[in-house]
């Protein structure tokens, strides 16, 4: 198993530098005909949701389209949490926002509760709100 690390999802997001986006493109497709497949973290799906953002001008909604994108491409693998919370419809306007939901996901996924200072996180499960 391999982990694409943040400036590789970019390449996919953005599509620049041509070169690199091309090199990428040409990798997945060679792990996908070896049968293997290509894993994202958490943190790296929110190093490249703010890069998006922060470097190349993306709006919320074109970051989690574009890393939502990626996340259903064939050979790519992402946590189960990152899947679901990538598949909710009106994310980008949704409070708690991206990064939480996944900082979330990852604590029940190991059945922990979830302590905050995040007003928005009182309608999700397993979460205490000081």
């Amino acid at each position: 198993m391999i982990s694409f690390d943040t400036t590789v999802v970019m390449r996919f997001v953005v599509a620049l530098p041509p070169e690199q986006f091309v090199s990428a493109k040409a990798y997945i497709k060679k792990l996908r005909a070896s049968g293997q497949q290509a894993y994202i973290s958490n943190l790296t799906l929110s190093e490249a949701y703010f890069a998006a953002q922060t470097h190349y001008g993306f709006t919320k909604s074109a970051a989690l389209d574009g890393l939502a994108q990626i996340s259903r491409m064939p050979g790519i693998i992402t946590t189960p949490e990152a899947a679901e919370v990538l598949s909710l419809p009106n994310l980008a306007s949704a409070k708690p926002g991206f990064v939480d939901r996944l900082i979330h996901g990852e604590s029940t996924a190991r059945g922990h509760t979830l302590v905050t200072f995040e007003k928005a996180a009182k309608n999700l499960s397993n979460t205490l709100i000081l």
